[in-house]
Formats: structure tokens, sequence, C-alpha cells
């Protein structure tokens, strides 16, 4: 949506602050109608929702392993792992809220969580390398075909996180 709004508006500067919402709303305003704001805005809710929904889940989980690893917990504790993961799902929606009412600029938190999502698929994409080639057991080696589905797709995901990290 950021890019087609960048295409509208070639000479204008891209908007600032609660700008945003405004210049990606034309999009579908001046394409649809003006009832197709109530539509955009319901779009945008649930997908921002959703987004915050699955970041909460799966962060407050990556960060309880992270913090395993460095030995502030004990991973094999369930009752450990859950305390964890239940205060770092209140602290995190708190801390992004926060976050969000200092900083005042979403196309900025946006983008800096893109190239934040782009390293860390290079470190996905690293660590699936090694599952595949180190750890896995001889009995579950895949066929030759997914070796090479798995390199493009590595090459696909290097390609795309440098492109977004580099700007």
């Amino acid at each position: 949506m950021i890019a087609a709004a960048s295409d509208e508006q070639k000479n204008s500067p891209v908007p600032e602050g609660p700008g945003i919402i405004e210049a990606l709303s034309g999009i579908y305003t001046e394409t649809l109608g003006p009832g197709a704001m109530g539509l955009f805005l319901t779009g945008s809710v649930t997908a921002l929702y959703s987004t915050l929904f699955v970041a909460c889940a799966s962060s407050t989980r990556m960060f309880t392993d992270a913090f395993a690893q460095f030995g502030l917990l004990e991973y094999a504790s369930p009752e450990s792992r859950r305390r964890w993961i239940g205060a770092l799902a209140w602290a995190l929606p708190l801390i992004w809220t926060v976050l969000f009412l200092y900083v005042r600029a979403p196309l900025f938190m946006v983008s800096l969580g893109g190239i934040a999502l782009a390293v860390l698929l290079l470190q996905v994409v690293f660590a699936a390398q090694q599952f595949r080639y180190r750890r896995l057991p001889q009995a579950l080696r895949p066929s030759r075909a997914y070796d090479v589905l798995l390199w493009a797709s590595i090459a696909a995901i290097v390609c795309v996180g440098l492109k977004a990290v580099s700007g």
C-alpha cells in the first residue's frame, strides 16, 4: 500500500506521523469512493490486530527461549517458562505502546520493524541450513528436489533481506 501511495504522489513528500493513514486511505477513497473509508479502516484494524496478536505470541516464546539460552531461567521447568511467557505477554505490548506514543512516526516504526524482521530471517536461514546439513538424522534426509528448493528459498530470502537492510 505504501508503494502504491508513493507511486501516486511521486512528487509529493511521504507524509509523517498520523498523516500516513490519510495518505493510505486516499488510495481507497479516490478509487472506490468515500464509502471505502470504513472498509479501509476495518481492514487496517483487522490486519494490525492480527499482526500484534501473532507478534506478541511468537515474541514471548522467542524471548523466553533466548533468556533460557542465557541462563536467566530454567527451560526444563514448565512453570518457569509459563511465568516468563505471561510476564512478557504484558510487557511487550506495553513497551510497543509506549514506543508508539513517544516516537509518533508509524512509517519509521514499520520500516524499522521490517529491517529487524529481515535480520531475523537471515538468522532463520542460517538455522535451517544448519539443521538440514548438520543435525538432520539420516532417516529424515529429504530428496534432491527438496535441497534445490531449500537453496532457492535461501537465495531469495538473503536477497530480500539484504535489500531491506541496505534500503
